[in-house]
């Protein structure tokens, strides 16, 4: 089955990416000279086999490609070729805690980081960012791996398999909603930001997975708005619970404090804890309940 997410030009992400490259070497730089009577040896023989089987155990567990640290305290990142795992500082590691697993038009995984990382920190979730998934590809050979690979990072960090929730911007949220439709297994819920169902899959209405959760982000000026309603009542039809916030700017991310509620909203109808509502002060407004 092929579902290539359509291109079009990235939305407006409101946040910045925090992992500035780092600077590139000085062309031209000398070779400092040995210290005289000093010659460049080979390291003995059991030291480089002890290397090569340390190397062979990284491969082993790490898997072709990844490079994971063996020890990764909450308040850091993960990053491999495929994507980005963030763990909030507020994460306690003796808990397992829900996922969200974030997509983007333009395979822009620091910058959908970022613009989780505030409500991530407040609910206590963790964030996998793909750096794959972008506008134009074939996604569900991606989204295979992906998720394929959840179940194993959660050996290693605190992930609740019964709660990941796919989320997106744009063509991110159709890949989110993508990822509902092909592993039901894995995805109890989604966050759709400014982006549709596929059109493949709204044609199948009896493979489409029932009874699960989605929030809808979006509004009157963003030129999908209609479309995104219409995806609502489709999704009311097959007995998922939703949500639909609204806020204005057009076809442009939520802002934190939308992304805050729906987080909020999902955590509660899925029925997982959450911190930030058990310590949350009394701002006059209503608990995030009322479809």
């Amino acid at each position: 089955m092929s579902e290539r997410i359509p291109r079009h030009p990235p939305p407006a992400l409101q946040c910045q990416e925090g992992n500035p490259s780092r600077s590139a070497p000085r062309p031209g730089m000398p070779r400092l000279p040995l210290p005289p009577g000093r010659t460049c040896r080979r390291p003995p023989r059991g030291d480089r086999l002890g290397l090569l089987a340390a190397l062979v155990l990284l491969l082993v567990f790490a898997g072709p490609g990844r490079r994971v640290a063996a020890q990764v305290m909450a308040g850091q990142t993960v990053e491999t070729d495929e994507y980005v795992l963030f763990l909030p500082p507020e994460l306690g590691m003796d808990f397992r805690r829900p996922l969200l697993v974030a997509f983007s038009p333009d395979a822009d995984a620091a910058g959908m980081v970022a613009l989780w990382q505030g409500a991530a920190r407040r609910h206590q979730c963790l964030v996998l960012a793909s750096k794959v998934v972008k506008n134009g590809l074939d996604v569900p050979p991606v989204l295979s791996r992906l998720l394929g690979e959840i179940p194993r990072l959660s050996r290693r960090f605190p992930i609740d398999l019964r709660f990941v929730i796919a989320t997106g911007v744009s063509g991110g949220s159709m890949t989110a909603h993508l990822a509902a439709f092909l592993f039901p297994e894995v995805v109890a819920g989604v966050i759709a930001n400014i982006g549709l169902i596929h059109k493949n899959s709204l044609r199948k209405v009896e493979r489409y997975p029932r009874d699960k959760v989605a929030v809808f982000l979006t509004g009157p000026e963003d030129y999908d708005y209609r479309a995104m309603r219409n995806d609502r009542k489709f999704l009311d039809r097959l007995g998922w619970r939703t949500h639909l916030l609204e806020y204005p700017g057009g076809h442009v991310a939520a802002p934190p404090e939308v992304l805050d509620e729906a987080l909020s909203w999902v955590l509660l109808h899925l029925g997982a804890s959450d911190p930030a509502r058990a310590t949350a002060p009394d701002t006059g407004r209503p608990p995030a309940t009322a479809p």
